[in-house]
């Protein structure tokens, strides 16, 4: 089995249960050997004893920066595999000798921690919870035509109106981004080998489920687990953001034990890195320039969808401030204007991309 290992929570799992299992596998980690995925992904695998493996991305003969595939390229690449159900944001899995082995990742794995949707919440009060409900829908009203806001607001009713917030974050999760979003890009997965998922067990989900979405949120669950799993992790950090349990940031929780409340972890500490750089949400001058040509030069076909001046605005900057969302106008334009169905692009120039930490 070959796992894709991060530092993260949802990885670890997986690790921790193939290695209790007895499983034989080995694991993978994509990116540059400062990125805290990397330095975590190797302590784990050196815990477990099994073989790690870092891919780092195509950089300069200085190493000062990462040379990016056109966004063009890209686009193509996840239009015809996911048909435009996702943004040429996400890294599309490419053709490779298929292999008979079966490949493992950490998608979706916020199931058991209800949902990536709850997570993003600090403040559980209902009025932030249903605010979080409509913003999954209508965020940046102001960059979207009158109708946009419409058709988003029909998209969101159903769900305002559901009583249980936690709940219906959580099921949002599960009907859009795992259902939808993650959907079309697992397909790409396909191409290159035999996927084994976890997390899209349907017994997976119905158990999650069944659980109260307040401990699930604690992160209690997952944090049990993996030691339960794996004491050998039990002194490798996670990087980012403490237990949740430890915060006091989960609501009131209905424990499946009488008397059992969560104390300090004595274990799995966390550290706080401000995370890895990444040429994706750091794009830099020449790679927004690439953008923002497309985008802007098609905004006759996106002129039903968006407002021409908000989007302008969005790339008046030398580097777009909020690279997904241009990410995403990138590959709607694409679409829109025929890229796909069509001839693969060629020759087309790689985008250099600094990295801000050269000597490191």
């Amino acid at each position: 089995m070959n796992l894709a290992l991060t530092g993260g929570r949802d990885t670890r799992i997986l690790a921790a249960l193939l290695h209790a299992a007895g499983v034989p596998f080995r694991t993978t980690t994509n990116g540059l050997d400062t990125h805290p995925d990397v330095i975590l992904a190797r302590m784990i695998a050196e815990r477990l004893g099994v073989e790690h493996t870092v891919i780092a991305p195509p950089q300069t003969a200085a190493k000062d920066a990462v040379l990016v595939e056109h966004p063009r390229s890209r686009a193509w690449e996840t239009l015809r595999t996911c048909e435009g159900m996702t943004s040429a944001y996400e890294s599309i899995v490419s053709y490779l000798p298929y292999s008979g082995k079966p490949t493992m990742s950490g998608q979706s794995g916020e199931t058991l921690r209800a949902g990536s949707l709850n997570l993003l919440q600090s403040d559980l009060s209902d009025k932030a919870l249903l605010r979080r409900i409509d913003t999954t829908f209508r965020k940046d009203a102001k960059l979207f035509t009158a109708e946009a806001n419409e058709h988003a607001r029909e998209l969101a009713e159903p769900w305002l109106a559901r009583p249980n917030r936690l709940e219906t974050l959580d099921h949002l999760y599960i009907w859009y981004k795992v259902g939808r979003w993650q959907a079309s890009a697992r397909a790409g997965s396909l191409r290159r080998g035999d996927p084994v998922r976890p997390f899209l067990d349907n017994r997976v989900v119905r158990a999650a489920l069944s659980l109260d979405q307040g401990w699930r949120l604690s992160e209690e669950v997952i944090y049990t687990l993996i030691l339960r799993f794996a004491p050998k992790l039990r002194d490798v950090p996670i990087e980012g953001k403490p237990w949740r349990f430890t915060e006091g940031a989960a609501p009131q929780r209905r424990f499946p034990w009488p008397g059992r409340r969560p104390g300090p972890p004595p274990h799995l500490p966390t550290t706080r890195t401000g995370g890895g750089w990444s040429w994706r949400t750091s794009p830099g001058p020449a790679l927004t320039d690439v953008l923002r040509e497309q985008v802007l030069g098609s905004l006759d076909a996106l002129a039903p969808i968006v407002e021409p001046d908000e989007v302008r605005a969005l790339f008046a900057d030398p580097v777009v401030r909020k690279p997904a969302q241009a990410w995403h106008l990138y590959t709607v334009s694409t679409l829109l204007t025929g890229l796909y169905p069509g001839k693969a692009p060629e020759d087309l120039p790689q985008i250099t991309v600094s990295r801000p930490d050269p000597g490191r």
